[in-house]
């Protein structure tokens, strides 16, 4: 549930953030709204309780002004997208259950495929680059067209293992 969580976050980060205005500001209580209604409308549709989207919404803003004091203009899109992995990664251990409830599909992408990997590599497990490869492949044999989201971490720890334990 917390992969799926911090694969989530980022992406509703992502997808917020990508449509932020031009305009090289640092945070201004103008631009904080702007950033909340957007971010507050990208993840309305996977968390219609208003509390735990404002909970995520609040949690979020709070540490990109922590990360990006001089706006998200700061900068690239890249960049970005590292730091909207490590909020969500970072909320879905802080926020056990906040998800409990919202589940969506989520087409494959480099984006999203670079989010898995960043959640499975943050503890710098032995053989790192082995162990994502083919977690990845089961994750993709089970969801072959699109990821469940929240992910199930049962299945994912299962896949850690058997591929952790030669059994791929």
């Amino acid at each position: 549930m917390k992969n799926a969580l911090l694969i989530f976050i980022a992406l509703v980060c992502l997808t917020a953030c990508n449509s932020h205005s031009d305009k090289k500001t640092a945070w201004t209580k103008e631009y904080e709204n702007k950033l909340y209604k957007q971010i507050d409308d990208a993840a309305k549709p996977r968390i219609p309780d208003e509390n735990k989207r404002s909970e995520l919404v609040v949690y979020t803003l709070k540490r990109l002004k922590q990360a990006l004091p001089n706006g998200l203009e700061s900068v690239s899109n890249d960049s970005l997208q590292s730091i909207s992995a490590k909020i969500g990664a970072d909320y879905s251990s802080t926020h056990k259950y906040a998800a409990i409830g919202v589940r969506s599909f989520v087409k494959w992408t480099p984006k999203v495929e670079q989010a898995i990997k960043e959640y499975i590599l943050r503890d710098k497990p032995k053989d790192g680059d082995k162990l994502y490869n083919c977690v990845l492949l089961k994750i993709k044999k089970a969801y072959p067209d699109s990821l469940a989201v929240p992910f199930d971490r049962d299945l994912l720890l299962k896949f850690a293992k058997e591929c952790s334990s030669g059994a791929n």
